[in-house]
């Protein structure tokens, strides 16, 4: 992972380092803060990923608490960064995009969440002004309404735990929206977003999700496929490319969610 980091004045990490008209983001640059944490190698965000975090918080943040999903100072831009910038605005687009912006601050909460209180507090506002009348969050990135459902809710869940409201909606949302046979999601979503619905029920945990994340589960378990795994599911929805989907993240997924 830190051979793949961009060998640039920014640093970070982008979705296709051969391309070089993408410039890093705070969805792979949080991504892989978490996986430094988890991993017990925090020393790792000291050495790697401490200047695209400022350059993302001094010069991607707007004035409603939003950070833009791609890392690239706002003045002195290189040519490189010039191209960059030009494909942001025409090809790729600028951001904010609410889930990336949830998955960064959730990574700067467990990173050091006194130093950031104040941009992990005006990116939880920005969330929550962002959230559906149904409870849920629309992702730019990712196919379906629970992926981003999921990242905002872990995000608020993390920082405030008060917030009945916020969550109180998304309850809702998930009691209302199970299909009949336990999946949650329409056509050629259903396993991931009934993974992220059970993830979302396990942070909310209410007694009442008790039979629906059952539910969920015998879904799963009957989308099993014979050789083990699961099938590729459309995960990732680039603007310009193929979407993508990963037969071994649909599964690895799934069984976290089995696990829960």
């Amino acid at each position: 992972i830190i051979g793949r980091r961009n060998h640039d004045s920014i640093g970070g990490w982008s979705y296709f380092p051969t391309v070089k008209e993408i410039v890093a983001d705070i969805d792979d640059l949080g991504q892989i803060m978490q996986f430094f944490i988890k991993t017990g190698k925090e020393d790792l965000i000291h050495d790697h990923c401490l200047n695209a975090i400022r350059i993302a918080i001094e010069d991607r943040v707007n004035k409603e608490g939003g950070i833009e999903t791609w890392i690239i100072p706002n003045y002195k831009l290189n040519e490189l960064q010039k191209k960059q910038d030009y494909f942001n605005k025409s090809k790729w687009g600028k951001g904010p995009d609410v889930e990336v912006v949830a998955n960064f601050a959730y990574a700067l909460q467990l990173f050091s969440p006194l130093e950031y209180s104040e941009v992990i507090k005006n990116a939880v506002e920005y969330i929550i002004s962002n959230q559906k009348d149904n409870g849920s969050w629309e992702s730019r990135w990712y196919f379906g309404s629970f992926y981003g459902t999921y990242v905002c809710l872990r995000l608020i869940s993390e920082v405030n735990a008060k917030n009945c409201h916020v969550k109180e909606i998304v309850a809702d949302f998930l009691q209302k929206s199970q299909n009949p046979v336990g999946s949650y999601g329409i056509e050629g979503e259903y396993i991931l977003s009934t993974v992220f619905a059970i993830f979302c029920m396990n942070i909310l945990d209410l007694p009442d999700f008790k039979y629906l994340k059952q539910k969920a589960k015998e879904f799963l378990l009957a989308s099993q496929m014979e050789d083990g795994g699961w099938i590729a599911e459309h995960f990732i929805k680039p603007k310009m490319q193929e979407p993508y989907s990963s037969r071994t993240l649909t599964t690895a997924y799934v069984l976290k969610a089995l696990l829960i």
